[in-house]
């Protein structure tokens, strides 16, 4: 069951997980100068990608569903974090162009909801995307502490996806901790990666997509989601309360920044439960 290509277990944990370990060891491996710590993060991406396509086949074009986008979201997302994994040194570059392909993105996705004039609702989930970016992009230098809390906000999303309940939203985002936990097994306790504005695209952006979807159509509690987009705080949040020269060691500061998120992400799922959706 484990192994059977078919079972959910396989779909959002075992295949996302083992294809990022070896793709994310595999371009290590191979990447020479600069490249060596920026593209490995793309198999990452890879993986998210090849959990949507186990769980959902590949959508029609032109897509139907806000379901269906996702898949050529993710899609782009990888392609994107590949191209900014080679230029990786122009981080001003890599910042907007996260911003315009996690924005254009959650445009798509909402086109439906545009079009019956709910603009309250898709301008608020832009705007909590944006922050959630910004989050990432304020400590980009940071591999192993932005893998930390894009992996904890993946749970999060899970959790009020499950919630709502969602069940393909909850499927989708427990692969992408699986992915996001196959990079991070390479570059921690000891740094060897980078995740910079490439990390924003290859893992985060496709958990703010499913954020998105599961505030506008899977009737998620949107004050949830909110405080989950302030999960990617977490590394700043860290650096600014904990300065004890202890932190600054590798191995341990992603753990500091792990309970700073965990505790963002407990507060989330606490509303998602006990707080009603309108």
């Amino acid at each position: 069951m484990l192994f059977d290509p078919a079972g959910p277990v396989f779909q959002a944990a075992v295949a996302p997980f083992l294809v990022s370990f070896v793709l994310v060891g595999v371009i290590f491996g191979l990447a020479r100068g600069p490249y060596k710590a920026s593209l490995p993060v793309v198999g990452a991406a890879v993986a998210i990608l090849v959990a949507y396509w186990l769980a959902f086949s590949w959508p029609p074009f032109p897509p139907r569903a806000a379901s269906q986008k996702l898949g050529y979201l993710f899609a782009a997302s990888t392609l994107l974090s590949l191209l900014l994994a080679f230029r990786s040194s122009r981080p001003d570059i890599g910042r907007v162009v996260a911003y315009v392909a996690v924005i254009a993105g959650l445009v798509w996705i909402a086109q439906s909801r545009i079009t019956q004039g709910q603009f309250v609702d898709v301008a608020l989930v832009l705007v909590f995307a944006a922050i959630a970016v910004f989050g990432l992009a304020r400590r980009r230098d940071e591999t192993v502490d932005n893998g930390v809390a894009v992996l904890v906000l993946a749970f999060a999303v899970a959790l009020i996806a499950l919630l709502a309940p969602s069940g393909s939203i909850l499927q989708l985002s427990l692969a992408s901790a699986a992915a996001i936990g196959g990079y991070l097994v390479w570059t921690w306790p000891k740094r060897r990666l980078n995740f910079s504005e490439a990390g924003i695209l290859a893992v985060g952006a496709p958990l703010i997509w499913l954020g998105g979807q599961a505030s506008l159509y899977s009737g998620a509690n949107d004050v949830a989601l909110a405080i989950a987009a302030l999960i990617p705080f977490a590394p700043s949040i860290r650096a600014a309360v904990l300065h004890s020269p202890a932190f600054a060691k590798d191995w341990l500061r992603p753990i500091a920044t792990g309970v700073i998120a965990v505790a963002i992400g407990a507060v989330a799922v606490a509303v998602a439960l006990f707080v009603p959706t309108n």
